[in-house]
């Protein structure tokens, strides 16, 4: 027993468990039963060489006998793994085995270190800045490390990892996180642009678009003072920044045929919609000859059905024409590329998209 007591992480246990608040007999069981275990352990001919206890076997002892003084320093009331911690020590008085103790043991340090580390993700939601977008919907800063990977893992993507680079965005402040939560549970991670304070990327589970719907994300772009985007996922569902710096714009119904449409004009900028969910961007340049041209940039209607809608005379075509005789010019607008339409030329550009990998 000599042996046993000489080691220092025994000493260490036994003198917090002696000033702990166990039940003093619990105490005296425990301090009897484990010398007696360690010995039987170390005095196996396969765990000596010659009088030595070899050093992977003593290793091993002192490990355990570090987690059983984590668990002693751990069993007091507000403890968040006293209940675990409590287990281990009445294990340790009716223990025959050190193999199963030291099994119960690293089985403790893993539950206690997750649950510290709930604890911590918690405190850092608690205190992060909240911001309510409805009354489901809320937004929530990001500002550790810890809590991005946390984030990246539940939502399974390349930012759970320990490497990933977008730790340094968040590290050197080039870059602002913000946890979108729905009824309280993750559903997707924005970046923001701290220069520009544009959305730089925003995904949801599996890299899958944020299930939410057009309003709400107009709601978060105001919320996050976000002045411009591009992303496709959002012009979607007419989530377009247009709506955000004006927020009072105006629509007005039109037809072409059987078809209705809803058409937002500002500037040089047209936005129709279709339906509940057929959305389509546009923007009027100038060509070589100073002709007016409307650049497709999202959606459908696209470029050549547009054109199709506009060879017949029809209420679309009205408003459309009228809106391009309204808008003024700079000298440096785009050069067109395709032939004129009456009142313009309709042609298509291409989409941009940014998405994380």
């Amino acid at each position: 027993m000599g042996s046993v007591k000489s080691i220092q992480e025994f000493a260490n246990f036994e003198e917090a468990i002696q000033r702990s608040q166990i039940d003093p007999r619990c105490v005296d069981q425990v301090l009897r039963k484990l010398p007696k275990i360690i010995e039987e352990y170390e005095s196996r001919p396969a765990h000596r060489i010659g009088r030595r206890v070899k050093n992977p076997v003593r290793k091993a002892v002192r490990r355990t006998l570090k987690h059983l003084k984590t668990a002693v320093t751990n069993s007091f009331d507000a403890s968040l793994s006293r209940n675990e911690a409590r287990e281990l020590i009445r294990f340790v008085s009716h223990c025959t085995e050190f193999s199963e103790l030291e099994a119960r043991a690293k089985f403790f340090l893993g539950r206690h270190r997750k649950n510290v580390s709930r604890s911590r993700e918690r405190r850092e939601v608690t205190q992060a800045i909240h911001i309510g977008v409805s009354d489901t919907v809320n937004l929530i800063k990001v500002n550790t490390a810890r809590r991005l990977r946390s984030i990246g893992r539940t939502l399974n993507n390349c930012i759970g990892d320990r490497s990933s680079y977008y730790i340094d965005y968040l590290i050197d402040g080039d870059s602002e996180f913000w946890e979108v939560s729905i009824e309280n549970n993750t559903a997707g991670l924005i970046k923001v642009s701290c220069e520009t304070r544009e959305i730089e990327e925003a995904e949801g589970p599996e890299h899958e678009p944020i299930e939410l719907s057009g309003k709400d994300l107009l709601k978060i772009q105001r919320r996050l003072r976000i002045t411009g985007h591009d992303l496709e996922d959002w012009n979607d569902r007419g989530a377009y920044h247009l709506f955000v710096a004006h927020p009072n714009l105006q629509s007005v119904n039109r037809s072409a045929g059987d078809r209705s449409f809803e058409v937002w004009t500002h500037e040089n900028e047209l936005i129709l919609r279709e339906g509940p969910d057929k959305w389509s961007r546009w923007q009027v340049s100038t060509d070589w000859s100073d002709n007016p041209s409307i650049d497709h940039s999202h959606g459908t209607p696209g470029a050549e059905e547009l054109l199709f809608l506009m060879m017949s005379p029809s209420d679309l075509r009205d408003h459309i024409a009228n809106w391009i005789s309204t808008v003024s010019f700079d000298e440096e607008d785009d050069v067109a590329e395709y032939d004129d339409l009456e009142a313009g030329v309709v042609r298509a550009r291409p989409r941009r998209r940014r998405r994380a990998r």
